[in-house]
């Protein structure tokens, strides 16, 4: 499993904890968590965690050193944040496993990032990622009524298409941000 960001989100003025937010993203995938005790993959080396880095600047050796990943969740972090997007997005892609793997991004804040694609048409960036032909997607509300980017590999092998990051807006964070489809 790959998390980037922290863990702790609000919703409805209730501040989710970790066992809260992966236990949804483990029903999603299909997993169980132990009632009490603790969490079986944080317990365990099957989850590896990354820091001080990019996600899209970690090479992919070093990342899969024990394998692909098959749970990739993005809480707040290299989606909302990266200026380089579309790099993010094929490092997920290259780092999933084939059959099972998945990549959960909490898409809070991401309506506010805009995309002006090779047609010239502006999207906000969670539109611009479900209609990547590289990964099958899907929209889900979780019970916390967190809005999450599910993505799955696809059969395609095209490149994902790069950004390139315009400007950032102003506001609150993460600051809106403006690319452009180069690629």
């Amino acid at each position: 499993m790959l998390t980037t960001g922290p863990l702790f989100l609000s919703a409805r003025r209730r501040r989710l904890d970790r066992r809260d937010l992966m236990r949804q993203f483990h029903a999603d995938f299909g997993c169980r968590l132990q009632p009490d005790g603790p969490h079986p993959l944080i317990a365990s080396e099957k989850v590896r965690r990354f820091a001080g880095r990019g996600t899209e600047d970690i090479p992919s050796e070093e990342l899969t050193k024990f394998g692909k990943f098959q749970l990739i969740s993005d809480l707040y972090g290299a989606a909302a944040y990266s200026p380089n997007i579309g790099r993010v997005l094929e490092k997920y892609r290259e780092i999933l496993d084939d059959e099972v793997g998945k990549v959960f991004i909490a898409a809070l804040g991401l309506e506010t990032h805009f995309v002006r694609t090779k047609s010239g048409d502006q999207v906000d960036l969670i539109t611009w990622i479900l209609s990547l032909e590289q990964f099958r997607s899907e929209l889900k509300t979780t019970e916390y009524k967190l809005t999450t980017l599910v993505l799955m590999k696809s059969e395609s092998a095209k490149p994902i298409p790069k950004l390139r990051l315009d400007k950032y807006g102003e506001g609150k964070l993460p600051r809106p941000r403006f690319f452009t489809e180069i690629d």
